[in-house]
Parts: C-alpha cells; sequence; structure tokens
C-alpha cells in the first residue's frame, strides 16, 4: 500500500471512530431526555435503562430503544337533571296564601353521586307556560344557596319579586340548580303553582246578647245590656277584619228590628184546641193599649180546607172569608195553623202581641281595640237612638275607617239601652241586629 493509500485509510478509520463517538453521545442524551419527559405529572415515556446486555452491563454497540405506554384517564361532569317534588309554603300548589314572601324547596337531582347543588334560579310568572308577567326571576346566572347533597330537599328560598298581594290571584314558578362544577342544570318540568288568598272584609259578633229583665209594670222602665263585654281592650265583641288590597277603608253599622213577643195561643170559644200561631211579629203596629192581639173565628164549619174563617190584626182590622188550611199567612209576619179536624162556627182564637220599638234603643259604641293593624283613621261612631219607620231601624254606624287606613282586625263592645213601655205583655221580647261592614 503506498503512502497516499495508507493516509486515506487512517482518515476513514479516524471519521469512523467519530461517527461512533457521535452516535454513543446522541443516544445517551435521548435516554436521559426520555427519562426526564414529564406532561402533567404523568410519564408519557419511561425506560430506565433502555440499552442493556445479557449481563445488565452498558454496551454502546448494542443498545436498542424500547417504548413503554401509560394509561390515561379523563373524568366528565355531567349536568344537574330537573328537580322535582316542588313545594312552595311546604305544599304541593298550595291555596289560600297569606304569606307575601312565600317560601320555595325542591330535590336536587343529579347522575354524578356526590355532586352538590351551590346556586339556584326561581322563576315566577302569571303564566303556565312562563309567557306572561313576570313576577321574580332570580338570576340567570344562579344565585348562592346553602350546599344541597344530590337526592336531598334544598334549603328555603324565599321570594323576593314584585311584591304580592291577598288578590286570589295564582302564579307559577320552576326552578333549576347548578352543581359544584358550575354546570347549570335542567329546569324543572312538573307543575308548581301558588294561589294567594282572597282579601276580604269581614265582619262577626257575639250570637246574642241579652238584656237585663224586667217586671211588668204600670210604669215605663229601661233594660241594658251589651253585645261584648265590659272590657273594652280584649278580642270580645264586635269584630271587624280588613285584609284587602289597598286598604280601601271601610264602615261597620248595626240595623235592629223591634223588639217583639206574642202570648200563647188562647181558647176563646168552642173545644177546638188545633189552632196555633206561629211567626215573629214585626211590630209595626206600634205600641197599643191594650196590648194588640190576632184573632181567629170560625164562620164556615168543616174539615179544614172547608171551613171559613175571618180574622182580626192587632190594630183590629177585620178579613173575612178565608178558607182554612194547614197554614195561612195572616199579617205582620204571623201565621195561624189548622191541625185535622172538624171546626164549628164560632169557634175562636186569638194570640196577644207587644213591642217595644227599636226607636227606644241607644246603642253606645265604646273605644276601639286593635288586635292588629294601627287605630290611624280608625274612629268609633256616636251614641245615639236608632231611628227608622220600617221593620228594621236605619243602618247606624259603630266605626269607619279612612281610605289608607284600616287594614288589620279590630274589636269594639256595644252598650244597649232600650225604653220599655208601662203595661207590657209578659214574655220574652226578640230582636235581630244586622251587622255590615262596606
Amino acid at each position: 500500500m503506498n503512502k497516499t493509500n495508507k493516509t486515506k485509510v487512517s482518515l476513514n478509520i479516524i471519521l469512523l471512530c467519530l461517527v461512533l463517538v457521535l452516535l454513543i453521545t446522541m443516544a445517551n442524551g435521548l435516554a436521559q431526555k426520555t427519562e426526564a419527559k414529564k406532561v402533567a405529572g404523568v410519564n408519557i415515556f419511561k425506560s430506565s435503562n433502555p440499552y442493556t446486555q445479557d449481563n445488565n452491563s452498558e454496551n454502546p454497540l448494542h443498545r436498542s430503544l424500547n417504548t413503554d405506554y401509560v394509561e390515561l384517564k379523563v373524568t366528565y361532569n355531567t349536568a344537574p337533571t330537573a328537580p322535582t317534588s316542588l313545594l312552595s309554603e311546604g305544599a304541593t300548589n298550595p291555596t289560600n296564601v297569606t304569606d307575601l314572601t312565600p317560601e320555595f324547596s325542591a330535590i336536587y337531582n343529579d347522575p354524578d353521586t356526590g355532586d352538590i347543588a351551590n346556586k339556584y334560579r326561581v322563576e315566577v310568572n302569571t303564566a303556565s307556560d312562563f309567557t306572561g308577567t313576570v313576577m321574580w326571576d332570580s338570576g340567570a346566572a344562579g344565585t348562592a344557596m346553602t350546599n344541597c347533597t344530590q337526592g336531598n330537599r334544598c334549603q328555603d328560598i324565599s321570594y323576593a319579586g314584585t311584591a304580592l298581594t291577598l288578590n286570589g290571584a295564582t302564579y307559577y314558578w320552576r326552578i333549576r340548580f347548578w352543581d359544584n362544577a358550575g354546570a347549570e342544570g335542567a329546569v324543572s318540568t312538573e307543575s308548581a303553582s301558588f294561589t294567594m288568598k282572597q282579601g276580604v272584609l269581614e265582619i262577626t259578633s257575639p250570637s246574642s246578647a241579652t238584656l237585663t229583665g224586667k217586671t211588668v209594670s204600670t210604669v215605663a222602665q229601661t233594660s241594658t245590656g251589651v253585645i261584648g263585654d265590659s272590657n273594652h281592650t280584649n278580642a270580645v265583641g264586635v269584630k271587624v277584619a280588613d285584609d284587602r288590597p289597598g286598604s280601601p277603608g271601610w264602615t261597620a253599622t248595626i240595623q235592629v228590628t223591634h223588639f217583639t213577643t206574642w202570648a200563647t195561643t188562647k181558647l176563646l170559644s168552642g173545644s177546638n184546641n188545633t189552632v196555633d200561631f206561629t211567626g215573629t211579629y214585626d211590630g209595626l203596629d206600634g205600641v197599643l193599649d191594650p196590648n194588640g192581639t190576632f184573632k181567629v173565628e170560625i164562620t164556615t164549619g168543616g174539615a179544614v180546607g172547608v171551613a171559613v174563617f175571618k180574622w182580626w190584626d192587632p190594630a183590629g182590622n177585620l178579613t173575612s172569608t178565608v178558607t182554612t188550611a194547614a197554614s195561612v199567612s195572616l199579617s205582620n209576619g204571623i201565621t195561624v195553623t189548622f191541625a185535622a179536624a172538624t171546626y164549628v162556627v164560632g169557634d175562636s182564637w186569638s194570640a196577644g202581641v207587644d213591642v217595644f220599638p227599636y226607636t227606644g234603643l241607644t246603642v253606645t259604641p265604646s273605644d276601639i281595640y286593635a288586635e292588629s293593624g294601627v287605630l290611624t283613621g280608625v274612629s268609633k261612631g256616636s251614641s245615639e237612638a236608632l231611628t227608622g219607620t220600617g221593620a228594621t231601624s236605619n243602618a247606624k254606624t259603630l266605626m269607619t275607617a279612612t281610605a289608607g287606613n284600616g287594614t288589620g282586625i279590630y274589636w269594639q263592645d256595644e252598650d244597649l239601652s232600650l225604653s220599655i213601655h208601662a203595661n207590657s205583655l209578659f214574655g220574652d221580647f226578640t230582636a235581630t241586629a244586622t251587622l255590615t261592614a262596606s
């Protein structure tokens, strides 16, 4: 081999060695980089000694690259499903709701066990399809709430929308939840509503009131009593309650019939005791002296339906030729009844009647007790005798509330003083009092 060829061989050997050194260096660098490669805390490639010999010692001339695989796991969140078992005021679709800020709740449902609801959205509308007037929308982005676990009922959520009133209206509502991963859930699908109570004005009183008893006398007397009691600061007596929207105001009044009575039927002639007088005497004939009397006398004998009679009213007015019947209306609220019998001409009966006119009754309203509400704009009526000319007196004011006032419950006692004329008929005199609030 000449010198030139020797030089070429030497150079080739040197180049080959350099290439081998370079390959060994690159292989070592790649192994080191592979061991250090990490993504999000997960080893994507791992190899502690990828280049090995049977004797576990490194041999740069016999190295090979091994590949290992790592499982990657991704968990997906599922949004909450529609809430169920919707309750307002603790009931399903309640009516006569008086709470002006009713509470709502529902069961939180979520396919992901362990998820927590931490936000809600409640919508209240005048229409069942939610196309009507929006009364309340708690917010499209959700409103924070106390954590609620899957399958449980959420906290009570108080209404915070347009002011509600006791107007009898029905409102519809729905709800959805957000889970703790921020996923907005489906809206409830079951029909849910609540109906407000219809505000009313009402007046009530004790069922009866008794005036002091008196003994029949030849001189006039006075009887007293009270609707309620003598304690004017308690829930007794005449009650006015108003919960209507807008507080339009009201007036409470009393009207009274005449105090009247009639005596037991008296047989004047004959032996037939099958006739009776019934009804309520209206007292329109006034105070009579002697006391007034209804009188019936048979003019044509025979059975009921055949026999004929004539009769007189308390003022002495005569009505003739009336056919008997099981029941025959006379006048002034009085009816005569004929039981099955044979009636004889001349048989006669009577029943005395008497009256204490309502014009002799003085009503004195007491101070007003407010069980609820305030007394501003609420006042009592004056003490005065009743007036009128009919069977029932004119209305007398007991208490009033001006517009914008009178919402609440108010009580009042009514003191009564009745004039009793001399030589009255013995018996119980009764009257009917009618109380009105408007």
